[in-house]
């Protein structure tokens, strides 16, 4: 989860924001506490800047983890997702919509 500090402090620098930023959670099994703090952080940043952060490829254990930590509700509704391709779709939506 550290390097999602980087990827964070990255983006500050861009001078063309991203609309959407898609974390996969594809080779993560588990979130421990002090990963909780740091995706906090994370969703405070990008909500911020006004990115909409999706989370995909997230198993059962994982959205399990989320509703634990109440990070489901912090991400909000429809953006969290099992596989990456359901991600880009609604990404793809959002971006012809705007």
């Amino acid at each position: 989860m550290e390097i999602l500090y980087k990827y964070i402090s990255a983006l500050r620098t861009l001078e063309i924001r991203p609309k959407i930023l898609i974390i996969r959670f594809k080779r993560i099994p588990q979130i421990h506490p002090a990963d909780v703090h740091v995706l906090e952080k994370v969703i405070r940043v990008l909500s911020e800047r006004k990115i909409i952060l999706f989370i995909s490829d997230v198993d059962e254990n994982i959205k399990n983890q989320f509703n634990f930590y109440n990070l489901n509700e912090k991400i909000g509704n429809g953006k969290i997702f099992y596989k990456i391709d359901d991600a880009l779709k609604r990404a793809e939506i959002i971006l012809n919509i705007q």
